[in-house]
């Protein structure tokens, strides 16, 4: 790796960690509730303005107080149903380590590959995606052309320069030794931030990294240096699309302004991102439409990540989102309450 691309990733790491130490993590969140053992007067007296009730045993239940003695209901205990709060990761041994991380990891990449069909807005976006990539698709060799063009204009020239500083960063091969250190030193410094970013740009490269190897073999579409045109295809020979650069530059500005909650950051770091997209471009490494489809999953893969991320250090922390215990009602009737936190 170069000087320069080192200092990047430095002031990169550093931006994160300044960041997030900076700001608060995810408030703390009521967990009476989470507790095994809850009676459902423990329940009734846990709960707060903060909790929303759902009762589904056809009775509104208001608590248990009239339907047995109370002796009797002294010695009910009612297990909650959902994720055991507190249970960290460094309570358990190696394998248990590797099995939860191979289990979050299935279930991140699940959540990737859902994430575009989940809803009806997800299909609206998936849609208009496709329908922009379709445009492009069409007017490759003319914004080729374009860019070639004018690569001396002024604002084109200032743009592709910043691209091309940045350019290195796109280079997993050369940059993931530098987030594995990060993630080493984070677990033996104790710092949350670091690990997390560094795990998370790990993540998202492994998962956004197979999807382009598959693609490449599978698509097989030339590049522009090739001189065969946007529409030369040769299954297992062309490598354009999609564009590894850029997904791996969406998927850096992503995570950096996810993590950091800050403007300036997410302005720069997607500035920078855009310009390494036109760079690929300008550089006749790559069609407009491949960049456009990398740059759409790398923030997808990067962006899914971090919120799974978050999910699970949401339940480590505070338990579950929700929490299920059986209860009473004043006419003795056994029923369940769903409580959830906001």
């Amino acid at each position: 790796m170069t000087l320069r691309s080192l200092i990047v990733v430095t002031a990169v790491t550093a931006a994160v960690v300044a960041g997030r130490t900076g700001s608060a993590w995810p408030s703390r969140l009521d967990t009476a509730l989470a507790d095994s053992s809850l009676t459902p007067a423990a329940a009734d007296s846990a709960l707060t303005p903060a909790a929303a009730d759902t009762v589904l045993a056809g009775t509104t239940l208001v608590g248990a107080k009239a339907a047995l003695p109370d002796t009797a209901l002294a010695r009910v205990t009612f297990p909650a149903f959902g994720t055991e709060p507190g249970r960290e990761v460094g309570h358990l041994g190696l394998v248990g380590r590797v099995g939860r991380g191979v289990a979050n990891f299935g279930s991140d990449v699940w959540a990737v590959v859902s994430g575009p069909f989940r809803s009806p807005t997800s299909l609206m976006w998936t849609g208009a995606a496709l329908g922009v990539a379709s445009i492009l698709y069409t007017n490759d060799q003319a914004i080729l052309d374009a860019a070639v063009r004018n690569r001396n204009e002024q604002g084109m020239k200032q743009v592709v320069d910043a691209g091309q500083k940045v350019e290195p960063l796109g280079l997993m091969g050369r940059t993931n030794p530098y987030y594995m250190g990060a993630l080493a030193a984070g677990y033996v410094l104790n710092v949350p931030p670091m690990r997390t970013v560094a795990l998370e740009i790990l993540e998202s490269h492994m998962i956004a990294g197979g999807v382009r190897n598959v693609a490449k073999i599978v698509v097989g579409r030339h590049h522009p240096y090739d001189n065969q045109g946007p529409y030369a295809f040769e299954f297992g020979v062309g490598t354009s699309f999609p564009s590894g650069h850029t997904s791996v530059g969406y998927e850096l500005a992503t995570i950096l302004t996810m993590n950091t909650h800050s403007v300036p950051v997410g302005v720069a770091s997607y500035g920078l991102a855009t310009a390494l997209a036109v760079q690929r471009v300008e550089s006749r490494n790559h069609w407009a439409s491949d960049v456009f489809v990398a740059g759409v999953y790398g923030t997808l893969i990067a962006h899914t990540v971090v919120k799974q991320h978050n999910m699970r250090e949401r339940q480590q922390r505070h338990g579950p989102p929700y929490v299920i215990v059986p209860d009473i009602g004043d006419d003795g009737r056994l029923g369940i309450r769903v409580t959830t936190r906001f």
